[in-house]
């Protein structure tokens, strides 16, 4: 199992006439979500399809450097809130900020959480890989590692998903969904993903 590093693109937007916005709660549009702030102001994350094919794929996987992301990714966010809703339809917004920041990927999508011993390495453990979502997981997963760490008995080790432990069969799997899809669609710009 390896971990990719994956980088997302955010941006922060808000009404340029000072009048707050109508949107009311949090929306999932297909790979975006839209994030509505106390200030009237709203967060969107995605763009993944401005970036998910190659040559802006390069930019954004397999690729720790978080200081640029594709320009269309930027020009996607351009009026992204009068083009998705329309409520907002003649509103006029401006992406005050946008910004980039790298993930940890599994294969599975799942993070790899456990003790190193049986793979010759005692005493370390490995809590990473949480595809995205590692605020919900991190905590109780950090709480299972530290219980490790102080050697609780089993019957008192904080409970986490079986498919965030790892094991010899999720140990051993060396494909990344991804990197297989994009070497099926462009073989021969593909082997820069080679990992």
């Amino acid at each position: 199992m390896m971990i990719v590093p994956v980088k997302g693109v955010v941006t922060h937007l808000k009404h340029i006439e000072g009048q707050p916005q109508t949107l009311k709660s949090n929306y999932y549009l297909s790979n975006d979500y839209v994030n509505v702030r106390d200030d009237g102001s709203v967060v969107v994350g995605g763009g993944h399809d401005t970036y998910s094919k190659l040559p802006m794929a390069e930019i954004m996987y397999n690729n720790t450097d978080d200081s640029e992301y594709p320009y269309t990714t930027k020009e996607y966010f351009h009026n992204y809130l009068s083009k998705n809703f329309t409520d907002l339809k003649h509103k006029v917004f401006v992406n005050d900020y946008t910004w980039t920041g790298v993930m940890g990927y599994t294969s599975d999508q799942f993070p790899l959480v456990g003790e190193l011993s049986v793979y010759g390495r005692p005493n370390n453990y490995i809590v990473g890989g949480f595809s995205g979502h590692g605020m919900p997981r991190i905590w109780s997963s950090g709480k299972y590692i530290s219980d490790l760490i102080i050697d609780k008995p089993e019957s008192d080790i904080t409970h986490i998903p079986s498919t965030f432990k790892i094991d010899e069969d999720r140990m051993s799997e060396s494909k990344f969904e991804f990197i297989g899809k994009l070497d099926a669609e462009d073989k021969q710009n593909a082997r820069i993903f080679k990992l």
